[in-house]
């Protein structure tokens, strides 16, 4: 809530755990999918001073600004372990031997993005 205050030109805030690389985009859309509820974990605060940049903004720069809290819960709550494969797994893993090419193709782009090493 601080730093949607102290800052004029930061609308949106999205707070993570440290096992989140907050550089990494994938990373944070992941940590909102798997560790937020709308209902419950964003806060909206309207009327705050925004930049004279944004064309959302009123002409006196007021804006409304948000933040989403896409932490896991505090202690005793449990939350279950980030589970990744290993990349030695990855490496022998043939996922064009277990899914069919049209799947592994994104859809709307129309190029295939290598998922296994050749």
């Amino acid at each position: 809530m601080a730093t949607l205050a102290a800052f004029e030109w930061i609308k949106h805030v999205v707070v993570v755990d440290d096992d989140i690389d907050v550089y990494d985009d994938a990373q944070v859309l992941w940590a909102l999918a798997t560790r937020s509820q709308w209902d419950r974990d964003l806060i909206v605060v309207p009327d705050c001073l925004g930049s004279q940049l944004d064309p959302s903004a009123t002409r006196s720069a007021n804006s409304t600004k948000g933040g989403i809290d896409a932490t896991m819960p505090a202690a005793p709550q449990r939350y279950p372990m980030r589970v990744n494969v290993p990349a030695e797994v990855m490496k022998r893993t043939n996922l064009e031997a277990i899914v069919s090419l049209p799947q592994l193709t994104p859809r709307g782009r129309g190029r295939r993005v290598p998922l296994s090493p050749r």
